[in-house]
């Protein structure tokens, strides 16, 4: 192979480099869109090999394939190597070191550790195979049309539900894509079509963490932009007090007011934090933690009726008479069917404006739900033989009515829960990152904690909070991306995350001094998502952290690109771009 490609002409060498570069681009933006349109379902397809201990999914799939792409070009000699890929290669081989020592002492959740860390090389894959060129008139229209129709998308009969988190990347890029788009009548249907499709109300009435990213970057953008427009400092000022009190106003106006005042009544939550507080310590002499095996990730199991095993003409299963099976028909129907009526009846007795985190009602209506509608597609071939398949299929359908009314409560609640009871996810973060800070500064790990340590929150579990997460998993996320890298790489997470705050200001800089309205819209659409990940779980789950940093490199590697031309006034018609 090295020989075949040593004898190639540089001519064709680079042709070959193109080719790969559009591969690699169209595999980077697949992937993504797909983890944004079917989500966790789709990124837990997986290969399981016969000589491994653990599945290989598609994300890690990918990211071979675009390594492998990567390697081709450096030994065509499209790629010159510099300092800072041999620096990315010490920082794969610590992550490498850190996944196998943490495999052989914990097992496969090293894997998952390690995924926060190699997640961010799709940032680096983007930047590589970018090119300008690629985006001609017809992939610019495929793509406004995509991403358009996408954040509508939101059928569970087509197993597509896209990522609400993503909105306003999305409506961001976008007016990125119609501003550069060349046809100008087309532009000014496409912007009207965005304006008309926009689910606004996602961007308002949303999670806290979700509101405060959107928010905080909508305020960030004006200030850029009005930064770069030749205004004086005066027309500048009131410019940004005028925004500020509409974005107030529309604020207030639209978004739940219990989120909103749950995020500026501190002191009702410093004083539920003091309170719980002095409970944990009370209670942390003789708390004993439960052993959990933990696991690597729990799929989502959804249960489907099973074809009729065909039976092997040698080996003749037992034949029970219609009688006894008919008794053990009724009887498992009968088991379902109280199962379902008793969770529809505890369904009614729950008030939608009690003051308790509504994530953790349904857990258990859920789990009997689900056992109810197990024991009915089990019976069910044999109810069919039997002529009892219309009872069978009218449990099902009181299970399917239960599962709906759930829906529905839950959303409910979450729409109108109180103050109390939207603090009290803010409460199991603070909790949660005391003691992992806890952990640090007593173990003071230079280089983290190891991969596949499971981390337990002696707190939450003292509180009996987060009971779906660690008892079911046996560890718990911190919901926290960047105290989550700094617990599992110790001195190199530090580094990393300072080096990276220098890359975000460093493509603004380059943004604002090239006065480019899109270089400063494509960073506000990435930094919305990292401003999230100081709340949530962003970073280490693949359909969040693959899309974001494959989006980061590519807006990277436009923003970079603007050094290369003369600044453009901010009122230049960018189409020609």
């Amino acid at each position: 192979m090295a020989g075949f490609l040593k004898g190639m002409a540089m001519e064709k060498r680079l042709k070959l480099g193109r080719g790969l570069d559009r591969t690699g681009l169209f595999i980077v933006g697949s992937l993504s869109l797909a983890y944004l349109l079917f989500g966790r379902p789709f990124a837990e397809l997986n290969i399981q090999l016969s000589f491994l201990g653990f599945p290989i999914f598609i994300g890690e799939i990918c990211f071979f394939i675009c390594l492998l792409i990567f390697l081709t070009k450096w030994k065509l000699g499209c790629v010159k190597l510099t300092g800072w890929h041999y620096l990315m290669f010490v920082y794969f081989l610590f992550i490498l070191v850190k996944a196998c020592r943490g495999y052989y002492l914990w097992g496969a959740l090293s894997l998952r550790h390690s995924a926060l860390f190699y997640y961010p090389l799709f940032a680096f894959f983007g930047y590589s195979f970018y090119r300008k060129e690629f985006f001609n008139q017809r992939i610019k229209f495929i793509l406004i049309i995509l991403l358009i129709f996408s954040m509508r998308m939101n059928t569970s009969w087509l197993f597509v539900n896209f990522h609400r988190w993503f909105i306003f990347t999305f409506f961001l890029t976008v007016i990125v894509l119609i501003r550069h788009y060349p046809d100008k009548n087309a532009r000014r249907l496409f912007f009207i079509l965005l304006l008309v499709v926009t689910p606004y109300k996602h961007l308002l009435c949303t999670s806290r963490m979700m509101l405060v990213s959107n928010m905080a970057t909508i305020v960030l953008i004006f200030c850029l932009l009005v930064l770069i427009l030749n205004l004086k400092n005066k027309h500048k000022a009131i410019l940004f007090v005028s925004f500020s009190m509409l974005i107030a106003a529309v604020l207030l106006k639209v978004s739940p007011r219990n989120e909103v005042m749950s995020v500026v009544r501190i002191d009702k939550l410093l004083s539920t934090y003091n309170l719980e507080s002095k409970i944990i310590e009370e209670k942390a002499n003789y708390f004993k933690p439960r052993e959990i095996e933990p696991k690597l990730y729990n799929p989502e199991h959804k249960f489907k009726k099973e074809p009729t095993p065909k039976i092997s003409p040698q080996i003749q299963p037992k034949v029970e008479s219609p009688q006894v099976l008919k008794i053990e028909v009724e009887s498992k129907t009968d088991k379902a069917k109280q199962l379902t009526r008793e969770v529809s009846k505890r369904l009614s007795e729950v008030k939608t404006d009690k003051e308790i985190d509504y994530r953790e009602v349904f857990i258990d209506f859920e789990a009997e739900i689900e056992n109810a509608r197990k024991i009915l597609y089990e019976i069910l071939p044999q109810a069919e033989k039997l002529g009892l398949s219309d009872q069978v299929t009218g449990v099902l359908n009181e299970a399917s009515d239960a599962e709906s009314k759930i829906k529905q409560l839950r959303k409910k609640m979450q729409e109108k829960r109180t103050i109390t009871g939207a603090q009290g996810t803010s409460l199991f973060r603070l909790y949660i990152w005391k003691d992992m800070a806890s952990d640090i500064f007593r173990e003071k790990p230079f280089f983290g904690f190891d991969y596949g340590k499971p981390f337990r929150s002696r707190s939450i579990e003292i509180l009996n909070l987060g009971f779906g997460e660690w008892s079911r998993d046996g560890w718990i996320e911190p919901h926290n991306s960047y105290l989550n890298v700094i617990y599992r790489a110790g001195v190199v997470g530090i580094i990393a995350i300072l080096f990276f705050l220098g890359l975000l200001l460093k493509m603004i800089e380059t943004a604002v001094r090239a006065k480019s309205i899109d270089g400063i819209l494509l960073w506000g659409g990435i930094v919305t998502l990292f401003i999230a990940a100081n709340f949530a779980v962003i970073l280490e789950l693949p359909y969040n952290a693959i899309s974001l940093w494959s989006l980061t490199g590519v807006s990277f590697a436009y923003i970079q690109g603007l050094k290369k031309g003369r600044p453009k006034k901010v009122d230049e018609n960018p189409s020609s771009a």
